[in-house]
């Protein structure tokens, strides 16, 4: 379930990546991989929470309203909308909560070649996300608990 997710979330990414030539943006051949992982990357993460926030609800109705409450502050706070140098000090530290900043921020140095928090801390906090979020999913559906 994750995987498929993540599949159906990076399409729009990746017909944007394909677009870039026709808008006259252009990036190096390292730094189209680099984004092209960090899409990879952050499609499983943000599946897996998916996943995760599903398998407590048997209810349909719920799952939307969660996610939306979980969701939009999260990429309100992530820094995908102003860069978090210029954010407030208590901002900023929210950020380092969020891993959607760490993902923003990753596709952000792919593409600029400027990065908020160190590429390797990005990538083992989503990594570290991917982990526990499928875990909690995983345990959740072999328990058949749900509210």
């Amino acid at each position: 379930k994750v995987l498929s997710g993540a599949l159906q979330a990076s399409i729009p990414a990746l017909i944007l990546l394909l677009l870039m030539p026709v808008l006259g943006l252009h990036i190096s051949l390292l730094r189209l991989l680099a984004l092209l992982g960090t899409i990879a990357l952050a499609a499983i993460t943000f599946s897996a929470l998916g996943v995760a926030t599903a398998a407590r609800f048997r209810s349909t109705i719920v799952f939307p309203i969660i996610s939306n409450a979980v969701l939009l502050p999260m990429f309100f706070l992530s820094g995908a909308l102003f860069p978090l140098a210029n954010a407030p000090h208590w901002l900023r530290l929210l950020a380092h909560l969020d891993p959607v900043a760490y993902a923003v921020d990753l596709m952000r140095g792919a593409m600029l070649g400027k990065t908020f928090f160190p590429p390797l801390l990005s990538l083992a906090v989503l990594v570290g996300f991917i982990i526990v979020l499928t875990w909690l999913a995983t345990r959740v559906f072999a328990s058949g608990e749900d509210t």
